[in-house]
């Protein structure tokens, strides 16, 4: 906070020495203001407030430019520029979290558009500075900078940590890659080497619920799980154009969301699942000759904690990756990421005592099922005899010579199958 409040009163001093700002700069001052309180809104704010905000104030761009403006000649620019800002800040509240926007206004901030920040300080007097301060505190929570020490993370009203890790946007409906990586409990940081190595067209993003992973911060020993699915919409109506990449329980936790149908431009499957896999895995171990993890699974649940829960884990990464030199690689991946125990009971316990079976069947949305030929944990013959999945909309592509994690065992495949995969989607 101290540097954004730095960089604002730099501003505003610098205003006394420079001439009124020219149109082009009034032009490009109203775009960062208006994307900057968007930030502000959604993020401060919360989304039920903002919403309700846009619907009352909500204008056009010409009322509001004439707004600020025109009350710069009358001489009442400071109140102007303050009711103006509640304006655009409701305005862009009820449009969905644009991630163009969210680079645009990095770039702004962070490049020569110093210059137009500047211009807003020139318009609105000595108070304005507390707008332009309220501005920047908005960028903040936007970016994580005021809710972790690690500026990496976005996180919302619910908690949801949402991480950029990759971006090429192309044309100007820009695709949003929504990865949702496996467990539950495993943190998205195991997919980081995956989204980032498919060079995916439009914006990648990690996403970690509440609790997921290293995410724990502010979450009670007793948070219930289940509120996952009910933040699984709202996660996704923030972004224009999202598409799900489910990676196991991603994808379950997808296909147990039928709202989905509504929202998603694509869905990609990820060594995934329709129905429960506990069988399966079982009759692969004894096909395989793999070490039986079922003791350990028992006492994990008789005894749940994050020490019988690792001594699981450890028990089942030879299920994981089916080539040698992967499983090393796999091994060290798995140790060094955050993976919570709670959250691992929680999803054992629901898939179990449901009888777990895919309620949403992707009808329309483009769907990749993605599954590999030495998949022991969730075999892709669980898709593949579905009858359900077999429908115009729904691909299927089996990565050979791979495990669960087939983007270690065979990364060039799996990326030639999310290449003609996005070649498919048409936001």
């Amino acid at each position: 906070m101290k540097f954004y409040s730095v960089l604002s009163f730099v501003a505003f001093l610098f205003s006394f020495f420079n001439p009124l700002p020219s149109k082009e700069e009034k032009s490009h001052s109203l775009k960062f203001f208006s994307q900057s309180m968007s930030f502000s809104s959604k993020i401060v704010m919360g989304s039920n407030v903002s919403m309700k905000l846009g619907e009352w104030f909500i204008g056009s761009n010409e009322v509001l430019e004439s707004l600020i403006w025109k009350n710069q000649t009358h001489g009442t620019r400071t109140k102007g520029l303050r009711l103006t800002s509640l304006l655009l800040a409701a305005r862009a509240a009820v449009e969905p979290l644009n991630e163009k926007i969210i680079g645009e206004a990095k770039d702004l901030l962070l490049t020569q558009n110093f210059r137009n920040i500047v211009a807003l300080t020139r318009i609105g007097g000595v108070k304005t500075i507390f707008s332009i301060c309220a501005m920047f505190f908005g960028l903040q929570n936007c970016f994580g900078l005021s809710q972790s020490t690690d500026s990496k993370y976005l996180f919302d009203e619910h908690r949801i940590r949402y991480q950029l890790v990759a971006q090429n946007p192309q044309g100007e409906k820009t695709l949003n890659w929504l990865f949702i990586p496996g467990g539950p409990g495993c943190d998205s940081s195991s997919l980081l080497d995956l989204a980032q190595m498919l060079e995916l067209s439009g914006y990648v993003w990690l996403i970690d619920f509440p609790g997921n992973g290293s995410n724990t911060e502010g979450i009670s020993a007793d948070y219930d799980y289940n509120e996952w699915f009910d933040l699984m919409i709202p996660m996704v109506k923030r972004f224009e154009n999202p598409v799900i990449v489910g990676a196991s329980w991603g994808g379950i936790i997808s296909l147990l969301t039928p709202e989905l149908e509504n929202h998603l431009v694509g869905f990609v499957a990820l060594s995934s699942t329709p129905k429960l896999f506990l069988e399966a895995a079982a009759q692969c171990a004894k096909k395989y000759n793999l070490p039986n993890f079922e003791p350990l699974m028992q006492t994990f649940i008789q005894h749940p904690s994050q020490e019988t829960f690792d001594k699981m884990l450890d028990s089942c990464i030879p299920y994981y990756f089916y080539k040698k030199e992967s499983l090393e690689k796999g091994e060290n991946l798995l140790r060094s990421i955050a993976f919570s125990f709670r959250p691992a009971m929680w999803g054992l316990d629901k898939l179990v005592s449901s009888n777990y079976s895919a309620t949403w069947i992707p009808e329309k949305v483009p769907t990749l099922i993605l599954g590999s030929e030495f998949d022991w944990m969730t075999p892709f013959e669980l898709f593949q005899n579905d009858p359900r999945f077999l429908r115009h909309n729904i691909e299927f592509c089996e990565v050979k010579e791979a495990g669960h994690f087939s983007w270690i065992d065979n990364p060039s495949e799996v990326k030639t199958a999310f290449e003609k995969f996005s070649a498919r989607l048409k936001p």
